[in-house]
C-alpha cells in the first residue's frame, strides 16, 4: 500500500511558481514517451494529478 503526505508543496526552479495541495493524488505518472520527453527535456518525468 502507497501513503501520501496530507499535504505537499512544492514549485519551479526559479521560484516564479508555487504550489500547495491537501490529499491524496487522483493519479501518478512515470513516462518515458517521446511526447514527455520533448516537453520536459528529460529522458523520463515523474508527474502527479490532483
Amino acid at each position: 500500500m502507497t501513503t501520501y503526505p496530507e499535504q505537499a508543496n512544492g514549485g519551479c526552479m526559479c521560484g516564479a511558481v508555487r504550489y500547495a495541495v491537501d490529499g491524496a493524488p487522483m493519479s501518478s505518472i512515470f513516462c518515458h514517451c517521446m511526447s514527455c520527453r520533448r516537453h520536459t527535456g528529460a529522458p523520463v518525468v515523474a508527474l502527479a494529478g490532483y
